[in-house]
């Protein structure tokens, strides 16, 4: 993690809040120490907010001289040890890695006599030996004389207090990089440079973090240079890759550059995928061309006037010098508002639709979600945990390369008995029809034209843009390979990126990948996914309910929540029943190629089409990325992507067959359901994509004919049950021992609780609204999140609308609400609008009913959430 430590001689001025955002988005520290802030807390607390952080800690000023101001992220716990106007000493939470046991932040007074004092009160704070510590701040003193420069020598007797106070706290002096002096008088007629700022650590410290670095940053808006220390500095960056910029499509020579790279090179006839290759690589090179000249790298040209400021503070200093260095600020100033226009501009296509122009939010959003993503340490099978990149990079590697290794030969006749032939002549000729340009057209304007590009950097929006130009070349390679001209080739290279499934991931298993497919093949699968979506509702079980379209989520979740509330209150009678949870691990990735061909075949899909669909699957190239940087290269032999267009609904037809396979032994009577009610239809199974819910009777042959069925659905499937994450839930009525019996049966674990499906309580217990208390603390969450990023009140209206009137629309389409948790979750919404923070109350000018009422009769148009709850039941129902 990284620290930053600044005396920045007032916090008031634009320019030194300035560079203070400027620091913290190139350094991105984890805590910030400030020192001389000369305004009152309230004031830097705004400032705190804009820049991202969740937590503080002040010391006020006296009058214009002091005042001491301490930053860090929530994802840090300190705890205050001991606080004055010269020393904050802090303890560090165990389980905060990265970061030293102790920290204390130091201001060292001017005047020597009070600075003996300090350095006495420092020496009282030393902890164990064996517990690291850092001591960082603007000390005021020197170890040597060669630390100054220009002005009068330092005092023997001061240079000797201050090496004493290092002496006796076990302190080392940390390596840094940048001037050799952290403070200037900046006088023309007599300049001084000295050394006045320090990083220092203790041999724990020194010894845990070895990488450990300090970084003198060049001095604007103070007459300090700022520290960044860099606790486990790694000066390895990934190679950088091309990538298509949405705010390019906004400039008027936009298309002109597109059609020199696009037309400049030689057409093939005879190969249409490579002619297309071609024409993609020779209109990436013209557009990074083009944009390095209508787009300059504002960052560069600021690091590049920062390199020349901190030349005129390296060596001796003169009046010349002083004079370029002011000009040089000057000049940092006017990129920064360079840089802040052309950000904004790019913005604008993001917030057009929000109606603010607050771009810190944007890229603090990002900026988090890659921190989130970042991948730097990595539990073993054995436990031990590991950091070395090569070490984490093999072990990733070898999980994915066997996770797609195909299971080998395996019994599918069992399975596919099952299944029966539903697709017709017809059907087969709807789906192999000649494809039109015009439905070409459709499917490139269908994809998402902000999603992540594949491995050529070129996402949709390239394609929607210039489809005038590019449309013709495009058309002929989709016309050639689905008239079994050519395959799809090299366009079918995916890049495969892990995104965390929890909060705090620590193993292989903690990570989903997703496929990052070139758009030029996106649009040859959503063509064919466009023509399969007429016939899913045909082919796929009622019992299945995602993908299919006139089928909705919330119609699975009320009948799971009625039959789990069935069996919590059935309490009386001798036939026991159970609900099972079955997780599959790795659903996606370990469907077999040849068990989906045999499964569509089966089902009467013609073998052009299944032809078609196995090219889109099996001619795959994989380049697995960490943290952007490529680690290998491989080709899978089993699992179907998550982020290709057909991955759905190929997922759903094989998980048919066990629908498929439940729903014979059901209609047999080998295999009993459950009766919500007398008259009710049998209940056995529900399913949501991956998510399953069966629901049977407690007996031992009903056990025994399920284990046969998922046994010979996942030997012919290639699906593996998760055990450790399925689990059982029986009827209140059902005996200990049958519990236990049963469980030992399927191999399961039954428990009390029924936890949630699809997101949401299969059972109330005792307060409904305490089960949906969830929703109102996500609320809570993200406001809290927005509070610190200082929205203007266009900004909060729009993502009250957006997203906190949006989050609680999912659950309030299936039940409703209590009225008590509406109004808990209007006062949340309310407290942000109208400014309130924590505990601190402000003036709410209008009743909240009234900010509900549209606009036109001086509300807000804020959702009245309990009409809004009666609204979608009744659209439900």
């Amino acid at each position: 993690m990284t620290l930053l430590s600044w005396n920045c001689q007032g916090l008031g001025r634009a320019l030194t809040a300035r560079n203070l955002r400027d620091m913290i988005r190139k350094y991105r520290p984890s805590i910030i120490f400030l020192m001389e802030t000369k305004i009152n807390s309230d004031r830097i607390k705004r400032l705190r907010l804009k820049c991202g952080f969740e937590c503080d800690l002040y010391v006020e000023p006296r009058g214009l001289s002091g005042g001491l101001a301490v930053w860090w992220s929530a994802s840090i716990s300190l705890t205050v040890l001991y606080k004055s106007r010269n020393i904050i000493h802090v303890v560090v939470d165990t389980d905060c890695l990265g970061l030293p046991k102790y920290i204390s932040f130091v201001y060292g007074p001017p005047k020597e006599g009070e600075r003996r004092t300090v350095w006495n009160t420092m020496k009282r704070l030393v902890p164990s030996v064996d517990d690291s510590w850092l001591a960082m701040g603007d000390f005021n003193d020197l170890l040597s004389q060669s630390e100054k420069e220009g002005g009068n020598p330092r005092s023997i007797r001061k240079i000797m207090n201050f090496q004493s106070l290092l002496s006796s706290c076990d302190l080392l002096d940390l390596e840094f990089k940048g001037s050799a002096f952290t403070w200037c008088n900046k006088r023309g007629d007599g300049i001084v440079h000295e050394r006045l700022d320090w990083a220092l650590g203790n041999v724990a410290f020194r010894n845990e973090f070895d990488r450990a670095i300090v970084f003198h940053v060049d001095p604007v808006g103070s007459d300090h240079h700022a520290l960044v220390l860099d606790c486990c500095y790694i000066d390895d960056k990934a190679p950088r890759s091309f990538k298509f910029e949405a705010s390019w499509t906004q400039h008027a020579d936009f298309i002109s550059a597109v059609d020199l790279g696009w037309n400049g090179v030689g057409g093939d006839a005879s190969n249409k995928i490579q002619d297309l290759i071609r024409r993609l690589e020779a209109c990436r090179k013209k557009l990074v061309e083009w944009s390095r000249r209508e787009f300059p790298n504002f960052r560069k040209v600021i690091d590049h006037l920062r390199n020349e400021l901190n030349c005129c503070y390296t060596g001796p200093f003169d009046a010349e010098k002083l004079v370029a260095a002011e000009s040089l600020v000057k000049q940092i100033e006017k990129a920064w508002g360079r840089e802040e226009a052309y950000w904004w501009q790019r913005s604008r296509i993001t917030w057009l639709k929000c109606g603010d122009r607050n771009t810190s939010f944007f890229h603090s959003s990002v900026i988090q979600r890659r921190q989130r993503n970042k991948i730097l340490r990595l539990r073993s099978d054995a436990g031990i945990w590991l950091e070395d990149k090569k070490e984490i990079h093999e072990i990733f590697s070898s999980y994915y390369k066997n996770l797609f290794s195909s299971g080998g030969p395996r019994l599918m006749d069992q399975a596919l008995l099952y299944v029966k032939e539903v697709v017709t002549a017809d059907d087969n000729c709807l789906l192999t029809q000649p494809v039109l340009d015009q439905e070409i057209e459709a499917a490139v304007f269908q994809l998402g034209a902000a999603k992540a590009p594949g491995p050529d950097g070129l996402s949709a929006i390239f394609y929607q843009s210039a489809w005038q130009t590019v449309n013709r070349e495009v058309c002929a390679m989709v016309h050639d390979f689905f008239e079994g001209k050519a395959g799809v080739g090299p366009l079918h290279d995916t890049n495969i990126v892990l995104l965390p499934k929890i909060e705090k991931p620590d193993d292989v298993k903690h990570f989903r990948p997703i496929g990052l497919c070139n758009v030029s093949y996106k649009i040859i699968a959503k063509i064919m996914t466009n023509r399969m979506r007429l016939l899913m509702d045909k082919i796929i079980s009622p019992n299945q309910r995602a993908f299919v379209a006139g089928r909705m989520i919330q119609d699975n979740i009320i009948l799971v929540h009625e039959a789990f509330h069935y069996l919590k209150h059935k309490k009386k009678g001798s036939k026991w029943e159970f609900a099972l949870k079955i997780d599959m691990n790795k659903a996606y990735d370990r469907i077999e190629w040849d068990f989906l061909a045999a499964v569509m075949l089966r089902m009467g899909f013609c073998r052009r089409w299944v032809s078609w669909v196995m090219e889109c699957i099996t001619s795959v190239a994989f380049h697995l990325k960490i943290n952007g940087r490529p680690v290998s290269s491989f080709k899978p032999e089993r699992g179907i992507r998550q982020g290709d267009p057909l991955s759905p609904y190929m997922f759903i037809i094989v998980s048919e067959v066990l629908s498929l396979m439940l729903q014979m032994h059901i209609d047999k009577a080998e295999l009993k359901g459950i009766k919500l009610a007398r008259s009710a239809p049998t209940l056995s199974h529900c399913f949501f994509a991956d998510d399953a819910v069966l629901f049977l009777k407690a007996d031992e042959l009903n056990c025994k004919v399920l284990r046969m069925i998922l046994g010979i659905y996942c030997k012919a499937s290639g699906q593996l049950i998760n055990l450790d994450k399925s689990s059982l839930y029986f009827s209140a009525n059902t005996p200990t021992e049958v519990k236990e019996r049963v469980a030992a049966c399927l191999g399961v674990t039954y428990t009390d609780s029924a936890g949630k499906y699809l997101g949401l309580p299969t059972i109330w217990g005792r307060s409904k609204a305490g089960a949906l208390a969830f929703v109102r603390d996500k609320i809570g969450l993200k406001l809290k999140g927005w509070k610190q990023k200082l929205l203007t009140f266009a900004g909060r209206e729009t993502l009250i609308k957006a997203v906190a009137n949006s989050i609680p629309t999912y659950p309030m389409t299936c039940f409703l609400f209590p009225k008590k948790s509406c109004i808990e979750i209007d006062r949340l919404v309310s407290r942000f609008w109208w400014g309130q923070a924590g505990e601190t109350r402000s003036i709410h000018w209008r009743s909240w009913n009234r900010m509900t009422s549209r606009k036109g009769e001086g509300g807000m148009g804020f959702r009245d959430l309990l009409c809004f709850n009666k609204a979608l039941l009744a659209k439900t129902a």
